[in-house]
C-alpha cells in the first residue's frame, strides 16, 4: 500500500502539515517495501483545479491512501471518485513517523 502525507519538511521527524492541497511537502510510504521518499507540493501555490490536478499525480504515483488533518470537499470528491482512501486524523500535532509506525506490516 503506498500511503502520502502532508509535511512540513523533509524528514519524518517533521509534523504533518494542516492542509492537505496546500502543504509544503508531500511523504509517500509504500507499506510493501518500507520505502519514505519527500516530494515537493508544486502544486500548493495553484487557485484553479488543484484538486484535478493533484489527483491525476496520486494516480500516477500509484497512492492508494491519503492521511490527512485537514482536507477540502472538492479534494475529497475528487479522491473519491478516483477510488483513493482517505483517512483524517483528528491529533493534527504528531510526527510523520508516528502516522507511518501505524502502517507499518
Amino acid at each position: 500500500m503506498k500511503i502520502i502525507i502532508p509535511a512540513t519538511a523533509i524528514n519524518v521527524e517533521s509534523n504533518l502539515d494542516l492542509k492537505f492541497g496546500k502543504c509544503k511537502y508531500f511523504c509517500i510510504y509504500d507499506s510493501h517495501s518500507d520505502k519514505v521518499e519527500f516530494i515537493k507540493n508544486n502544486l500548493s501555490r495553484q487557485l484553479e483545479k488543484r484538486s484535478e490536478h493533484l489527483s491525476a499525480l496520486l494516480k500516477e504515483w500509484e497512492i492508494d491512501t491519503v492521511v490527512t488533518t485537514n482536507i477540502g470537499p472538492n479534494m475529497i470528491s475528487t479522491l473519491e471518485s478516483e477510488g483513493i482512501k482517505i483517512i483524517v486524523l483528528n491529533n493534527i500535532h504528531q510526527p510523520i513517523q508516528d502516522v507511518i509506525s501505524k502502517f507499518k506490516t
